[in-house]
């Protein structure tokens, strides 16, 4: 999904020039004054990238446990570095006031009628300073994002390991109940930020979710990604295989431009199984397209549940197929 990297740029530019007050003709701009709502933007991609990444990595709570260590790993070392910043300015700046005889606003260092105060400095260590702990923006204004994607993450994984098949369902309560909730209660609607913005975060993030889920299909490799564009469609080397192995995920069959199809099962048999009915439902797939494109597809918990009875009921076809394999090479 390279293609959104420069949707994410364009977003960031805009957030950025929201945040720059200078008074000019481009401040006084709706697009530019509104731009906040590029945030919303960024946790749909959020949610769109997440699953992408982790759908098919998430099974077990140590699975949760890795993914939202490492999302913590990218967003609190920076997170910290900027409040440390800030904190440190903020000690500094009524002896600069004094030197430079400059007045300023707030009577001491650290008052806690300002966004600067002592409280918020242990929240925006935990990262919970955007969950309605404070009746206003803190220190790092924008950062109240941060503090909600991260809890929104947790959320995540959790639903993923513990809905399992009915992630879809929990998913679109979330993205639901959020904005019911923001109608309701949010005297700003959507434009919330330290008071509701986990609610916002929420519903945007799911909705990426789910956004992934529509254009989610049977994974394919495109070999010119991993091998560039003068290969022989062959995989022929470890890192060819390990890029087919990462889009394949914990799938059971990828397709292969230009190539075919990989499949893999637990054991001989089970493989066998989905490489024939593989290509015996694509057939299927093809002649019922020809009658009508309205088709209804089993949802992720029918297929669920299908699979696993077909998975059960393997020792049956592999019989047939085994012995017309043997009286094949009888034969011969």
């Amino acid at each position: 999904h390279v293609a959104l990297d420069s949707w994410r740029g364009i977003a960031a530019a805009m957030v950025a020039l929201h945040h720059f007050t200078a008074l000019g003709a481009i401040q006084q701009l709706k697009l530019v004054h509104n731009a906040h709502l590029f945030v919303d933007f960024f946790f749909v991609l959020s949610g769109f990238v997440i699953t992408y990444a982790y759908i098919d990595r998430l099974s077990t709570l140590r699975e949760a446990g890795v993914m939202l260590w490492r999302r913590l790993g990218r967003l609190w070392p920076l997170h910290v570095a900027i409040l440390v910043a800030f904190v440190l300015l903020e000690a500094a700046v009524p002896a600069l006031s004094m030197l430079l005889g400059v007045k300023r606003s707030a009577a001491a260092a650290f008052d806690p009628g300002t966004s600067a105060t002592l409280w918020g400095i242990p929240t925006h260590l935990l990262l919970i300073h955007g969950l309605g702990l404070h009746d206003r923006l803190t220190w790092n204004h924008p950062s109240w994002s941060i503090s909600t994607e991260l809890w929104t993450y947790v959320i995540f994984a959790l639903t993923m390991v513990l809905a399992r098949g009915r992630a879809v369902i929990v998913a679109v309560l979330f993205v639901i109940s959020s904005l019911l909730i923001l109608a309701s209660v949010s005297p700003r609607y959507i434009g919330v930020d330290f008071d509701f913005g986990i609610l916002r975060c929420i519903a945007g993030f799911f909705v990426g979710h789910l956004v992934f889920r529509l254009v989610r299909a049977v994974p394919v490799f495109d070999i010119r990604e991993a091998g560039g564009n003068e290969t022989d469609m062959l995989i022929k080397n470890t890192s060819l295989g390990a890029a087919l192995a990462k889009k394949l995920g914990s799938g059971s069959v990828v397709l292969m431009r230009g190539h075919g199809d990989t499949v893999v099962g637990n054991s001989i048999k089970l493989t066998v199984f989905h490489a024939v009915y593989t290509e015996a439902n694509a057939r299927q797939q093809a002649e019922a397209l020809r009658l009508s494109k309205n088709i209804v597809y089993l949802n992720e918990a029918e297929a669920a549940k299908v699979a696993e009875v077909n998975d059960r009921q393997v020792d049956r076809p592999w019989e047939l197929w085994k012995s017309q394999a043997l009286s094949g090479a009888q034969q011969k």
